[in-house]
């Protein structure tokens, strides 16, 4: 029988993208189950992150880039993401 996800957690390391970007509008409450965070600038985590069987979850962040960055893509890459079944 299917069991809910709890604790899901990710960390997103901006400063590995492009040096000296930073998120903006943090934190954020509640954006995927009661409880659940994310904040952060430099590095961007979300705790506490909950979800029963078949749900999903997203959450949007705003991240400021330095006005000095050359104009191109940006690769952007998370940490695995934990969580307890």
């Amino acid at each position: 029988m299917p069991a809910d996800a709890n604790g899901i957690a990710f960390t997103d390391d901006l400063d590995a993208m492009l040096p000296a970007a930073v998120a903006e509008g943090l934190p954020i409450n509640n954006a995927c189950g009661t409880g659940s965070t994310v904040t952060g600038t430099d590095v961007i985590s979300i705790n506490g992150a909950k979800l029963v069987p078949g749900a999903s979850c997203s959450f949007d962040v705003p991240v400021r880039i330095p006005a000095d960055a050359p104009i191109r893509s940006y690769e952007n890459v998370t940490s695995n993401v934990t969580a307890t079944v």
